[in-house]
């Protein structure tokens, strides 16, 4: 009878033995296909953001082939944009757009005025200041041939390109825009003007 009890705890023992150290076989092993798992998420991965950096790359190159085209040709109402014009009844015409981060010479700005790098409204005047203007301004940061280009990119007759010239319009707004949304308008036929409208 006791000999009967103790081969069963033997064989219990043992069975206990086996189990544990299929337990830790299968932990081993579980560890080991995790490692290889995470090894491939890994490699995935990084082929992922190569693939991500490859493909932003390619934009801010189509970008800057566009914006190249650009910066070498004028509009007809560029000294509007930039400059900002007074007609002959001495009203405030234009301005939209810095150059250099900067307004031009000549123009003052109301002390709430501020320049920001986001579409923004200021109020300026020349030398009178009753005669004042309200404008909507592009980002105080955003170079000029930026400008030019997100106008050319939907006018491009304006710039005397036909149509299409300009190559991936949505990579270079991208680029250009920086993460703001905003839309570019234009009004008038005849010396038009074009300013920023926040979408």
């Amino acid at each position: 009878m006791s000999t009967t009890y103790a081969q069963r705890q033997i064989s219990s023992q043992k069975k206990d033995a086996s189990s544990a150290s299929s337990v830790l076989d299968s932990s081993s092993q579980s560890e080991s296909l995790q490692r290889k798992v995470n090894l491939v998420d890994g490699v995935m991965q990084r082929r992922k953001n190569d693939d991500e950096r490859a493909s932003k790359a390619r934009r801010v190159d189509h970008a800057k082939k566009n914006i190249q085209i650009v910066s070498g040709l004028t509009f007809a109402s560029e000294d509007h944009v930039f400059q900002g014009e007074e007609d002959p009844l001495g009203r405030l015409t234009g301005l939209h757009a810095y150059i250099d981060k900067q307004l031009p010479n000549g123009v003052n700005l109301l002390p709430e005025s501020k320049p920001k790098n986001v579409v923004h409204d200021i109020e300026w005047y020349k030398t009178d200041v009753t005669k004042k203007k309200r404008s909507t301004m592009f980002p105080c940061d955003m170079p000029k041939n930026h400008v030019k280009t997100l106008i050319a990119l939907k006018w491009p007759q304006e710039f005397g390109l036909v149509e299409g010239a300009l190559k991936f319009p949505e990579d270079t707004r991208e680029y250009i825009k920086h993460g703001r949304s905003f839309d570019v308008r234009k009004v008038g036929d005849v010396n038009p003007t074009f300013y920023p409208e926040r979408e």
